[in-house]
């Protein structure tokens, strides 16, 4: 799921723009957190980030994901 490939490489993908209404999908959470995202993906979701409860509340259990994918 999360191999060298994507490190460094600035992932455009899933790019979202985020509504009201909508979530941050997980892959861009993990992402998010592996630090990459692309400028722009970052920044939108940091921007989505700041005023989502659900997806803040969601975060630590991804890292604890991402945390144990790395240790594998």
């Amino acid at each position: 799921m999360f191999n060298s490939s994507h490190r460094g490489g600035g992932a455009d993908f899933p790019i979202q723009s985020f509504a009201a209404h909508q979530h941050a999908k997980h892959e861009t959470l993990a992402l998010y957190i592996l630090g990459d995202l692309s400028v722009r993906a970052t920044v939108a979701t940091t921007e989505h980030l700041s005023h989502c409860a659900h997806c803040q509340e969601r975060l630590p259990e991804i890292r604890a994901v991402v945390a144990a994918l790395r240790a594998a």
